[in-house]
This record gives structure tokens, C-alpha cells and sequence, in this order.
């Protein structure tokens, strides 16, 4: 078999297994909410769930592939396979080692590069994924894709300033692309630039009154302020309400969690002041009845 044919096989083998990946790139209101932050369990509570008696025989394949992969590290197949059955497992940190050495094998295969960037970024180290999204942007700096993730490495790393540079950009290249816009309402917002955000949803909300995204950014920018008024925790409200008219069945619930987080947020009250003075005092009397 020739040695692009072969390539080509496992290539497409290993994206069917680390499908489950594509919903770091779904919904840009997953994104804005903040709702969906990145971590393992996060991951491994969102995806498809196998059965406890095939957790075992996973587990056994995916050892079984690692030892293969000690003795050959080069081993595509072994490679691979224990990539995809890390991923089954919902093992997403694990998976990363034998993601980022088949990408190390194959460096001019794009998607798979891509691929690496949204895992380290999904598996919450967002350093490594800012830097090898940085080269690859370097590399290819056409490609929207590799600059909207290396924008979310860039915002789940609190470096605002850089994520709403990145994103500007992209709406300067292509202004009626209304996703990049999104992204960059949503940065502004993070970056507490939120008049600025609010211009750019009320512009996205009179284009598009039947698209819920805009209409539940506009609403977390108004709520997740330092300063939020009753009168725009209000009209957040309203917003909230609208987008879930508007949104499809399967997002209304989503919609409605947020709107929730950011309305009625749950608050720890602190301890009265009596009461830790009540049992100070508790303490001290036990501990002269001790003496």
C-alpha cells in the first residue's frame, strides 16, 4: 500500500475516534456563557458513556496498545488505537501523549495538528495549547479555524487584550462572517470593554432576530458586570426569554442554565459573626473544664 494511502487510512481512523472532540468548536454560545468550562470530568459527562462491562475491555485494549507503543513509539496503529480507546474511556489527558506523536509523525497533516491544539486546550492546559496553536497560526495564517481556537486558548487564559486582537482581525478579513463577530462581542465582554460588545450584539441582533446567540450574549454582558443594575438585570431577563423563543429545542435547556448562573447565582453566606465568637468561646470552656 502506498505510503499516502496508509497515511490517509489512519488519519481518517483516528478523527472517527476523537469525534467527540468537535464540540470544543459547536455553539458559539457554549463558548460566551462560560457555562461549559473545560475540564476531564466535564468531558467525561458530556460524551457518549460506555457500559461498565466494556469500560473493562477498553481499559485491557488500551493497555494492550500501550505496551505495544513502549516497545514501538512509532507504531502507527498501536498509536492510534490507544489514542481512540483513551478517548472512549473519557481519559482525554491521556490520550494527548499518543494524539501529539502521531501528529509529530505526520507534520504536515493539518487537521490532525488541529486536533491536538483543541485537546490540550479542552484537557484545560492552556499553555502548551496556546503555543502550539500560535505556531501553527504562524504556519498557516489563512486558516480561521486554527486563529478562532488559538482565540479561545487565548481567552480561557484570561489574555484578553491578545483574544480580542486575534478576533478583530478576523472580522476585518471577513466582517460579514457573523460567528467572528460573536467571538469578538464575547472577548470585549471578558475583557470589560462591554459598551463596545453591547454595540456589536445590537448590530447582530437587528441583522439576525432569529438567531438566539447574540440575543444571550447581549444578556450575559448586561449580567455579568461589576456594576449591574436592577434595570439591566431586567432587560437581561427579557433577553434570555427571547433567545429561548427563538432557539432550537435542543438548546432551550442550555439557555436556560445560564440564564439561571447569571440572574439567580448561588451565593455562601459567611458565618455570623456571633456565632464564631459563640463557639470560640465553646472551645475555651472545654478547654479550661480540660485543665
Amino acid at each position: 500500500m502506498p505510503k499516502e494511502q496508509s497515511r490517509n487510512r489512519w488519519f481518517v481512523k483516528a478523527v472517527l475516534g476523537a469525534a467527540s472532540l468537535a464540540f470544543i468548536g459547536g455553539p458559539m454560545i457554549l463558548m460566551a456563557s462560560g457555562a461549559f468550562q473545560s475540564n476531564p470530568s466535564h468531558y467525561a459527562n458530556n460524551h457518549t458513556v460506555v457500559a461498565a462491562n466494556q469500560q473493562e475491555q477498553l481499559q485491557t485494549l488500551a493497555d494492550g496498545y500501550a505496551e505495544v507503543v513502549e516497545r514501538e513509539p512509532e507504531n502507527v496503529v498501536a498509536l492510534q488505537g490507544l489514542m481512540q480507546a483513551r478517548l472512549q474511556l473519557g481519559q482525554l489527558q491521556d490520550a494527548i501523549a499518543p494524539m501529539a506523536k502521531l501528529s509529530e509523525l505526520d507534520p504536515n497533516n493539518l487537521q490532525l495538528a488541529v486536533l491536538l491544539g483543541r485537546a490540550r486546550l479542552e484537557a484545560g492546559d492552556i499553555d502548551a495549547a496556546i503555543a502550539h496553536l500560535s505556531a501553527l497560526a504562524e504556519q498557516h495564517p489563512e486558516n480561521s479555524d486554527v486563529t478562532t481556537l488559538l482565540g479561545q486558548a487565548y481567552t480561557r487564559g484570561e489574555r484578553h487584550p491578545e483574544a480580542i486582537a486575534l478576533y478583530q482581525s478576523l472580522v476585518d478579513s471577513d466582517p460579514e462572517r457573523s460567528e467572528s463577530t460573536l467571538l469578538l462581542a464575547e472577548a470585549l465582554t471578558r475583557g470589560d470593554r462591554r459598551q463596545e460588545a453591547f454595540e456589536l450584539y445590537d448590530r447582530l441582533i437587528a441583522e439576525r432576530p432569529e438567531d438566539f446567540q447574540p440575543l444571550v450574549g447581549k444578556a450575559i454582558a448586561l449580567a455579568s458586570g461589576t456594576e449591574v443594575t436592577d434595570a439591566m438585570k431586567e432587560e437581561a431577563a427579557g433577553l434570555f426569554e427571547q433567545a429561548e423563543t427563538v432557539a432550537p429545542a435542543s438548546t432551550k435547556a442550555q439557555i436556560d442554565q445560564i440564564a439561571q448562573q447569571y440572574l439567580n447565582p448561588v451565593t455562601i453566606e459567611a458565618v455570623p459573626a456571633e456565632l464564631n465568637t459563640s463557639a470560640s468561646d465553646s472551645s475555651g470552656g472545654e478547654s479550661e473544664a480540660a485543665e
